[in-house]
């Protein structure tokens, strides 16, 4: 296989090597190899299983496949439950090694367990898919027909995207997450840059940011509008792969390479605990401005919201302090590995004390299907990342968006609440 060109940006090192080519360019036309492919019960085997067969086609390559079962987890009706155990029974037949039965979201599981290694190509049968970019690989998320291919022939074709570089500058202040520099960059017009694209994040402002976090910035570069997300592998990187047990086949490939010619800077120390609005990503305001906005529900749950860093966010604002009455708080882990960490470090025991009401580990209510849904009439703010009518239960419900430190400081007021607030109330 020919060797990548040495002067390509990240991105498109990774395509060249999964294509067989000296070099790629934005437009190309490849067919690419990945070396991981992931599906999940809620669009895998009981849609592409009966597929597969009716091709009369196998799985080209198993060893490469991760299967977890994290949307309808744990089953609550009798047709989720099914679902279940079609994803199991087939993960098992056809030996999938990576198999996750209901022991977290799929996302925070690729990066928790380090399932990628950096300068990989991943690609998987969810939108969110991209946030194995936080791990230096390049990952992107294709639908039911794709998919197909790439379990049947293992590989599949895309045209080369163009690539833009965000630089993240400056030190984050207080209360200001992964989250709000996401939703700063779709108010700011940045994501508007970002359409169609594969980011390359950069910048000194990373450095304070651990993977976990990392991961919220390539998780929602879908929400951006972006093809895919990729974090260059550094010293962050490397810290992560050491506390998982892991050292990277392919470290060497995920460093730094030239940048893409196309840029734009975000000047972190600027920003402030922000809030989307219903019903989109596209009506963002500061979590100050909105303080009249009355809630009944909140939620800490997801890829983006409920790993161990954000519940650790949450316990901070609310030791010591109990949720408002009318207000239902719900916290569901991102993995069981959470849970447990959560429940060592004392920080379960700060929620439960809050008056926190505790869900199963999984996607939970943010896709529509799992425990915690809103009913109609119903205003929550949520860790999530997708508030469109519909998403998280009742068409009629309402639905905020904003950081751990933002949703666990509205629980605690009844009505939506920059975190700062509850800081200053502590400190007199």
């Amino acid at each position: 296989m020919p060797s990548p060109g040495p002067e390509q940006p990240l991105a498109y090192e990774i395509l060249a090597r999964s294509c067989g080519r000296p070099r790629v360019e934005a437009g190309d036309v490849v067919w690419v190899r990945p070396d991981r492919v992931m599906i999940h019960d809620a669009g895998g085997p009981r849609r592409l299983g009966p597929e597969l067969a009716a091709l009369g086609v196998d799985v080209m390559h198993p060893d490469k496949l991760i299967v977890v079962s994290d949307h309808y987890a744990p089953g609550n009706s009798e047709a989720t439950a099914e679902v279940l155990r079609i994803t199991r029974e087939w993960a098992r037949s056809h030996g999938v090694g990576a198999f996750f039965d209901m022991e977290g979201i799929s996302h925070t599981l690729i990066v928790e367990k380090c399932l990628v290694d950096p300068g990989m190509l991943l690609i998987g049968g969810d939108s969110h898919t991209p946030t194995a970019g936080a791990l230096g690989a390049l990952a992107f998320g294709m639908g039911q027909t794709d998919m197909l291919s790439v379990l049947a022939l293992g590989e599949t074709w895309l045209e080369v995207p163009r690539l833009i570089l965000v630089e993240l500058h400056g030190e984050l202040p207080w209360a200001v997450t992964a989250k709000d520099l996401v939703l700063e960059m779709i108010r700011s017009g940045i994501a508007g840059r970002c359409e169609g694209k594969v980011i390359e994040y950069r910048g000194e402002a990373l450095s304070a940011l651990d993977v976990e976090e990392r991961s919220v910035l390539t998780n929602m570069a879908t929400e951006m509008s972006a093809m895919s997300a990729v974090i260059p592998y550094d010293s962050v990187t490397a810290a992560h792969f050491r506390r998982a047990g892991r050292e990277p086949s392919r470290g060497e490939d995920g460093g730094a390479g030239p940048a893409p010619e196309e840029r734009v800077s975000l000047a972190c120390g600027s920003v402030v605990p922000l809030v989307a609005l219903p019903h989109s990503l596209r009506e963002i305001a500061p979590a100050a401005e909105l303080q009249g906005v009355a809630v009944s529900r909140a939620y800490i749950g997801a890829c983006t919201g409920a790993k161990l860093a954000d519940l650790m966010m949450a316990a901070e604002v609310l030791r010591g302090r109990r949720v408002a009455d009318g207000v239902l708080l719900h916290v569901a882990p991102a993995s069981e590995d959470v849970l447990r960490a959560a429940t060592r470090n004392g920080t379960l025991e700060v929620l439960l004390e809050s008056g926190a009401k505790m869900l199963p580990t999984g996607c939970g209510a943010c896709p529509g299907f799992g425990n915690g849904l809103l009913s109609a009439g119903d205003v929550c703010i949520s860790t999530t990342n997708r508030n469109f009518p519909g998403r998280m239960g009742s068409t009629e419900a309402r639905v905020f968006l904003g950081s751990p430190w933002t949703v666990a400081a509205s629980a605690v007021a009844g009505r939506v609440c920059d975190p700062r607030e509850v800081a200053a109330e502590r400190a007199g």
